[in-house]
Protein backbone atom coordinates (compact mmCIF):
# COMPACT_ATOMS: atom_id res chain seq x y z
CA UNK A 1 0.00 0.00 0.00
CA UNK A 2 1.32 3.44 -0.92
CA UNK A 3 2.01 5.96 1.82
CA UNK A 4 -0.45 8.36 0.18
CA UNK A 5 -3.22 5.83 0.93
CA UNK A 6 -2.24 5.69 4.61
CA UNK A 7 -2.68 9.42 5.31
CA UNK A 8 -5.73 11.61 4.81
CA UNK A 9 -6.13 13.24 1.41
CA UNK A 10 -4.88 16.76 0.77
CA UNK A 11 -8.45 18.05 0.42
CA UNK A 12 -9.48 16.63 3.80
CA UNK A 13 -6.24 17.85 5.39
CA UNK A 14 -7.08 21.37 4.22
CA UNK A 15 -10.57 21.13 5.72
CA UNK A 16 -9.25 19.83 9.04
CA UNK A 17 -6.77 22.71 9.18
CA UNK A 18 -9.49 25.28 8.38
CA UNK A 19 -11.67 23.85 11.16
CA UNK A 20 -8.90 24.37 13.70
CA UNK A 21 -7.78 20.83 14.45
CA UNK A 22 -4.34 20.49 16.00
CA UNK A 23 -1.55 20.89 13.49
CA UNK A 24 0.59 18.05 14.78
CA UNK A 25 1.22 15.09 12.52
CA UNK A 26 4.05 12.79 11.58
CA UNK A 27 3.48 13.54 7.87
CA UNK A 28 2.64 16.76 6.02
CA UNK A 29 1.24 17.70 2.64
CA UNK A 30 3.46 20.44 1.24
CA UNK A 31 2.02 22.80 -1.37
CA UNK A 32 5.11 24.13 -3.12
CA UNK A 33 3.32 27.03 -4.83
CA UNK A 34 4.39 25.91 -8.29
CA UNK A 35 1.49 23.50 -8.82
CA UNK A 36 3.21 20.57 -7.15
CA UNK A 37 2.30 18.90 -3.88
CA UNK A 38 4.54 16.53 -1.94
CA UNK A 39 4.02 14.25 1.01
CA UNK A 40 6.76 14.97 3.54
CA UNK A 41 7.96 13.26 6.71
CA UNK A 42 8.26 15.83 9.48
CA UNK A 43 7.82 19.54 8.86
CA UNK A 44 10.50 21.59 7.14
CA UNK A 45 10.73 25.15 5.88
CA UNK A 46 12.80 24.45 2.79
CA UNK A 47 12.12 22.52 -0.36
CA UNK A 48 15.37 22.75 -2.30
CA UNK A 49 14.71 26.30 -3.51
CA UNK A 50 11.01 25.88 -4.33
CA UNK A 51 8.99 28.38 -2.26
CA UNK A 52 6.70 26.65 0.19
CA UNK A 53 3.25 28.23 0.35
CA UNK A 54 1.33 25.96 2.70
CA UNK A 55 1.68 22.95 4.96
CA UNK A 56 -1.24 20.68 5.78
CA UNK A 57 -1.00 17.84 8.30
CA UNK A 58 -1.37 14.48 6.56
CA UNK A 59 -2.84 12.62 9.53
CA UNK A 60 -2.44 8.86 9.75
CA UNK A 61 -5.33 6.55 10.61
CA UNK A 62 -3.90 6.20 14.15
CA UNK A 63 -3.62 9.96 14.67
CA UNK A 64 -7.23 10.46 13.57
CA UNK A 65 -8.34 7.58 15.79
CA UNK A 66 -6.90 9.41 18.79
CA UNK A 67 -8.77 12.56 17.78
CA UNK A 68 -12.17 10.84 17.45
CA UNK A 69 -14.40 10.85 20.54
CA UNK A 70 -14.98 7.57 22.34
CA UNK A 71 -17.64 5.40 20.76
CA UNK A 72 -16.58 5.79 17.13
CA UNK A 73 -15.18 2.88 15.15
CA UNK A 74 -14.06 2.32 11.59
CA UNK A 75 -13.67 -0.81 9.49
CA UNK A 76 -13.55 -2.11 5.94
CA UNK A 77 -16.77 -2.87 4.17
CA UNK A 78 -17.02 -4.82 0.92
CA UNK A 79 -16.44 -1.81 -1.32
CA UNK A 80 -15.14 0.91 0.97
CA UNK A 81 -14.41 1.89 4.55
CA UNK A 82 -16.91 3.09 7.11
CA UNK A 83 -16.71 5.15 10.29
CA UNK A 84 -19.71 4.88 12.61
CA UNK A 85 -20.78 5.99 16.05
CA UNK A 86 -21.59 3.41 18.72
CA UNK A 87 -25.33 4.08 18.44
CA UNK A 88 -25.16 3.41 14.68
CA UNK A 89 -27.02 6.65 14.01
CA UNK A 90 -24.22 8.19 11.99
CA UNK A 91 -22.28 6.45 9.23
CA UNK A 92 -19.63 7.95 6.95
CA UNK A 93 -17.96 6.12 4.05
CA UNK A 94 -14.78 6.70 2.06
CA UNK A 95 -12.33 4.83 -0.17
CA UNK A 96 -9.78 4.58 2.67
CA UNK A 97 -10.16 4.15 6.41
CA UNK A 98 -8.14 7.28 7.10
CA UNK A 99 -10.43 9.40 4.89
CA UNK A 100 -13.54 7.91 6.55
CA UNK A 101 -12.17 8.98 9.94
CA UNK A 102 -11.22 12.43 8.62
CA UNK A 103 -14.70 12.94 7.16
CA UNK A 104 -16.26 11.91 10.51
CA UNK A 105 -14.15 14.47 12.38
CA UNK A 106 -15.11 17.17 9.88
CA UNK A 107 -18.79 16.26 10.25
CA UNK A 108 -18.59 16.34 14.05
CA UNK A 109 -16.86 19.74 14.04
CA UNK A 110 -19.50 21.32 11.78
Amino acid sequence: MKLEQQVCSLELAKQLKELGFKQDSLFWWQDCGDGTVELMYGKTDSNFGIPVQYYYPAYTVAELGEMLPLGYASWRNRKDFMCQDHLEELEIRAETEVDARAKMLIYLKW
